[in-house]
C-alpha cells in the first residue's frame, strides 16, 4: 500500500452523478432549517467537554463565531440569489444539493455560497466525528464493517491513520482531509480539499472530516500542526463516524 494508493486531492466536478443525500445524514449532522434559514448545528456536547485534547475557547471561538458566521453567510447568500431575479430551481435547492452541484451556481453567487455554505456542511461533519473523552459510548479505533474495510484497504487501522496524518501535517494553507465513500465501487478514499470545499462537490461521501485551518488549533498550539492532529485523534469516535456512513447509505 504505496502513499498515493488511496490520497487525492479534490477538484470540483461536473458532469458527476451525485449521490442523494438521505435525510438520515441530515439527522446525523444536526442540520436544521427554519423559516429564517439554517439553524446553526449544534456540537452535541459542552465547549469544554473535549479537554485537554481540544481546549474550551478554542471550541467556543470555532462553533460560535466562526461556524455561526458561515451559517449567517449561508443564509444571506442563498437568500440574495433567490431574490434576484436570477435564480434558477436550483436555488430553491437544500444547501446540500447546492453544494454538490456548486458548478451550476451563477458565478455572481458561487465564491459566497461555495465559501459559507461549504464552511456550514463541513463544521457539521467534523463536531458530529468527536465526543468527549469522558464518553463510555466511544469507539476510539474502528470495528466492525468499516474496520475492516480500512484495513482491507490501507493495510492496517495504524497505516491509514498515519497516511490520514501526514496529508494533514502536509496539507498547505487552510483546508480539510477527508475519508470518503465512492458511490458504486464503495471504495475508502482520503482526499484533501482547500478552504471550504467539500467532497460532496466531487460527487463523494465524506464521513470523516479534520479542519487544518489555523482557527481550528491556533490559540493551544499556536503553528504547530501535528500536535493538534494527534490531540484530535483522540476524541474521534468511530461509532459516529459509522453511523454517519450508514445514514449516507440508508437510501440506495
Amino acid at each position: 500500500h504505496r502513499c498515493c494508493d488511496h490520497f487525492a486531492h479534490i477538484e470540483m466536478a461536473s458532469g458527476v452523478d451525485f449521490p442523494i443525500v438521505p435525510p438520515a445524514l441530515l439527522t446525523a449532522l444536526k442540520i436544521k432549517h427554519s423559516a429564517e434559514g439554517y439553524l446553526l448545528p449544534d456540537v452535541g456536547y459542552g465547549y469544554a467537554d473535549l479537554e485537554p485534547h481540544i481546549d474550551e475557547a478554542t471550541m467556543r471561538l470555532h462553533h460560535s463565531r466562526h461556524h455561526a458566521g458561515y451559517t449567517k453567510k449561508t443564509n444571506a447568500a442563498l437568500e440574495a440569489w433567490r431574490k434576484s431575479g436570477e435564480s434558477s430551481e436550483l436555488a430553491a435547492k437544500p444547501i446540500e444539493v447546492i453544494i454538490q452541484r456548486i458548478n451550476d451556481v451563477p458565478k455572481k453567487w458561487q465564491r459566497a455560497i461555495r465559501n459559507n455554505g461549504g464552511g456550514f456542511i463541513n463544521h457539521a461533519f467534523y463536531w458530529q466525528n468527536m465526543s468527549p473523552p469522558s464518553d463510555s459510548n466511544a469507539q476510539r479505533e474502528p470495528s466492525g464493517s468499516l474496520g475492516e474495510r480500512i484495513k482491507s484497504t490501507f493495510g492496517s487501522f495504524d497505516a491509514f491513520k498515519q497516511q490520514f496524518t501526514d496529508t494533514g501535517t502536509g496539507l498547505f494553507g487552510s483546508g480539510w482531509v477527508w475519508l470518503v465513500e465512492v458511490p458504486g465501487s464503495g471504495e475508502l478514499r482520503i482526499v484533501t480539499s482547500e478552504n471550504q470545499d467539500n467532497p460532496m462537490s466531487q460527487g463523494l461521501k465524506p464521513i470523516l472530516a479534520l479542519d487544518v485551518w489555523e482557527h481550528a488549533y491556533y490559540l493551544k498550539h499556536q503553528n504547530n500542526r501535528p500536535s493538534y492532529v494527534g490531540e484530535w485523534w483522540k476524541v474521534v469516535d468511530w461509532r459516529k463516524v459509522s453511523d454517519i456512513l450508514s445514514a449516507w447509505n440508508s437510501q440506495q
